[in-house]
């Protein structure tokens, strides 16, 4: 798996949490045309999007607008179906190696 996790969470301030979606497709949350998708080498998920959407509306919900019934999708370890975490929000980031750096600045 690629992920600039580890860089995102050294340059956030509160707690971490990175969670996997199940069945989800690399580069499935890209939308519109590509032409890798359009040589059928692979594009948008309409189904990674979705779950992505919706994990990311409760999210915002939850934490940001306050909503109770939301609460549970900002809350760090919480059990939210199929998503499953594997990052420990209180382990210590590891250091992003240089290729990683560069990559977070595009």
């Amino acid at each position: 798996m690629t992920s600039n996790a580890g860089v995102l969470s050294l340059r956030y301030a509160g707690p971490t949490e990175l969670r996997i979606v199940p069945g989800a497709e690399p580069g499935g949350l890209a939308e519109g045309i590509s032409v890798r998708g359009a040589l059928g080498a692979g594009g948008s998920d309409k189904k990674t999007q979705k779950t992505v959407r919706a994990l990311l509306t409760g999210f915002l919900l939850g934490g940001l607008a306050g909503d109770e019934e939301f609460r549970a999708f900002a809350e760090l370890g919480a059990d939210l179906g199929d998503s499953s975490f594997v990052w420990d929000p209180n382990a210590e980031p590891e250091e992003p190696g240089l290729l990683q750096k560069l990559r977070s600045l595009a």
